[in-house]
Order: C-alpha cells, then structure tokens, then sequence
C-alpha cells in the first residue's frame, strides 16, 4: 500500500489518502505500507491526532519503517524534524526529499 497523509493537497494517483494521524495510523495498523508520503501541518485535522511529527515518533515507536518515505510538506522546520528522526532510528539513506531503506 502507498499511503498519501495530507489535509489538503490531492492525493497522488496509486496512493490511498489520510486526513489525520489517527487515520494513518489505522490505516498503517491494518495495512503494509511500501511507501508514504508526508505533509506535515495537519490545519483543522491536528486535533484528530496532532501534526505528523507525532506519526513518525509513533513509527519509531513501533518499528515501523516503510521501505520509501517522501517529504511534500512545506515547512521546513517540520521536514527537518520528520526526517532527522526517521534518519535517527531507522536504516534510511538520504536522498533529498526521499529516503530509502538501504
């Protein structure tokens, strides 16, 4: 599954959408997630789970790491956030607004 979280934006053709981190969640509890895609600011959806820093903690939490994570949020502090963490804890290399399990 490819999983597209973002309040706003459309969704990428061959993706499947979350709203909010509480939906992503579920929907990465029920599924194999390949590949994600992350907005960052969720706007009116941040009470339903809070900004997506707190899907990536829930991902280190959990050991989850899709194999492809990519970055579209526009606020760099986030992005730097997001992705300094996933570096962190998971076996990702870097490759600009991508990362990859090596």
């Amino acid at each position: 599954m490819k999983l597209y979280v973002d309040d706003i934006r459309n969704t990428p053709n061959g993706f499947n959408r979350a709203y909010s981190v509480n939906q992503a969640i579920a929907m990465m509890t029920a599924n194999n997630v390949q590949e994600i895609s992350l907005d960052h600011d969720m706007g009116d959806f941040a009470n339903d789970g809070g900004d997506v820093i707190k899907l990536v903690y829930w991902m280190i939490q959990n050991s989850i790491f899709p194999p492809v994570v990519h970055f579209h949020t526009s606020n760099p502090v986030g992005l730097n956030n997001m992705k300094s963490a996933l570096m962190r804890y998971g076996n990702y290399a870097n490759y600009g607004n991508t990362i990859i399990l090596r």
